[in-house]
């Protein structure tokens, strides 16, 4: 009994550890750019909000919308350096699908308030843009 006491707490800490490891932050759309000349699209582009949960390797990007359905992306973490984290589409079936967001979110969050990060989803013959401000 004792042992099994013993690993359900050392279960138990891993996953809080695993927990707190990961970052969550919700972002609104601040502006969106876009091919299209169509404004309803671009408006419903910008209402869009998404709830980020960055992980070691891994973002996941959950878009919530009143105007499409609901999704969610999962993004490698490619590259790290002094002031990006450069994070590229797991899923992308064509073009291009990539996710930029400052290397210590935290930091800046305590010092504006925010951060701002981009979503760029590149095709050969669309570019769609989502600049977003992120809280905790």
């Amino acid at each position: 009994m004792t042992r099994f006491l013993i690993a359900s707490a050392l279960i138990g800490a891993l996953m809080t550890t695993t927990a707190a490891a990961r970052e969550q932050y919700q972002c609104i759309v601040q502006d969106f750019i876009g091919f299209s000349d169509d404004m309803a699209f671009k408006a419903s582009n910008k209402r869009k909000t998404f709830d980020l949960t960055i992980d070691k390797d891994e973002i996941i990007a959950l878009s919530k919308s009143q105007d499409f359905d609901d999704s969610e992306k999962h993004y490698r973490i490619h590259e790290r350096d002094l002031l990006d984290t450069i994070a590229l589409g797991k899923e992308v079936t064509s073009g291009l699908d990539s996710l930029v967001l400052p290397s210590n979110p935290e930091d800046r969050i305590d010092r504006k308030g925010h951060f701002n990060a981009t979503i760029a989803l590149q095709s050969s013959f669309y570019l769609n843009t989502w600049l977003l401000r992120c809280t905790r």
